[in-house]
């Protein structure tokens, strides 16, 4: 297990730390491993602001990792993330243009931005969209917003989707 007191010292100590519980476990030989991503987001009262970071097992470049704006992994080192961070990426603007998204537009109204994203990910639902066959965002979106005294998730959407079956988004909005 890898404990760390505080998010500080997890952010400083994750890329030492995380390649020897993955030998431990032998987490490599699983076989999804080769897509595995881990989140990491927390207040930092070290630089008093809210932050989070991507870190991978590997460096094996993820489904749509070649458009503009994705984060390409590099094996067991911290990458920072943006303020708002949503993925897969869509990567065929006529899908996105017929849905009326012209992307999620940071600093606007909270209410917005959030629509933004629902929206975003109902595209990311359609077959072709973010070219991950099958389409694999399904079930529902989260929100989390990281303040210094909490971190506040909500479900801003559910989708009737069943495990092991296909996503189907004719059902889109239900």
């Amino acid at each position: 297990m890898i404990a760390f007191e505080t998010f500080d010292l997890m952010v400083a100590g994750i890329e030492a730390k995380l390649p020897e519980f993955v030998d431990r476990y032998a987490f490599n030989d699983w076989e999804p491993a080769s897509q595995t991503e881990m989140i990491i987001a927390g207040w930092s009262t070290e630089r008093d602001r809210p932050e989070s970071y991507v870190i991978n097992i590997n460096d094996q470049l993820p489904p749509g990792a070649s458009a503009p704006g994705s984060i390409v992994p590099q094996a067991y080192k911290l990458q920072e993330l943006p303020a708002c961070v949503s993925g897969p990426p869509i990567v065929h603007t006529t899908e996105a243009e017929a849905f009326g998204f012209s992307g999620v537009h940071i600093g606007g109204p909270m209410e917005d931005i959030v629509a933004e994203l629902v929206l975003q990910i109902e595209i990311q639902r359609r077959w072709g969209a973010t070219q991950l066959i099958p389409c694999c965002v399904g079930g529902f979106a989260e929100l989390t917003i990281i303040r210094p005294e909490w971190i506040e998730q909500s479900v801003l959407r559910r989708w009737p989707d069943k495990i092991g079956q296909l996503i189907s988004p004719e059902t889109a909005g239900q």
